[in-house]
């Protein structure tokens, strides 16, 4: 039995001085990419990302940039 896989997530966020603070991990669920978020940054419970989603495998036609709407449709 092959193991299964664990979906991608990107998390976007930027701090204060609006430096980027994103991060692409692998997680169950998206509350658990934002708790691995913030270990790797080391931020307290109250920090919040603007979005963390599942990173889809998109395919299509050519080579060229992924559109945000095939990433983020709503």
């Amino acid at each position: 039995m092959s193991p299964q896989a664990v979906p991608v997530y990107f998390v976007r966020a930027d701090n204060d001085d609006g430096e980027s603070l994103d991060l692409i991990v692998r997680a169950h669920s998206s509350a658990q990419a934002v708790a691995l978020w913030r270990g790797y940054y080391e931020l307290g419970e109250g920090a919040r990302p603007l979005w963390a989603g599942v990173v889809p495998s998109v395919t299509g036609e050519g080579v060229g940039a992924v559109s945000w709407a095939d990433i983020h449709p709503g």
